[in-house]
């Protein structure tokens, strides 16, 4: 999950837990709703693993772009 929000019980195991919190619809719309917040406005993040998530999720953004362009650009220069 993107954000933990659930405390777990020590004596459950972990894909106990994970299974449990998926099943929980509550627990998705609240992870839903904190990463939209987040996805919109990303500068007041204090978390060290979302800033990464998001640095990564912009670093592929602008890959992606540049690859339609060069993409783009090589059809272009078939077709002429």
């Amino acid at each position: 999950m993107f954000m933990e929000a659930v405390s777990t019980s020590k004596k459950k195991s972990k894909s106990d837990i994970n299974a449990n919190k998926l099943n929980n619809q509550k627990y998705l719309e609240l992870q839903l709703m904190k990463m939209s917040k987040i996805l919109k406005d990303g500068s007041n993040v204090q978390d060290k693993k979302t800033k990464r998530a998001l640095s990564l999720l912009k670093n592929y953004l602008t890959w992606e772009e540049k690859k339609k362009s060069i993409d783009n650009q090589s059809k272009q220069n078939k077709t002429t």
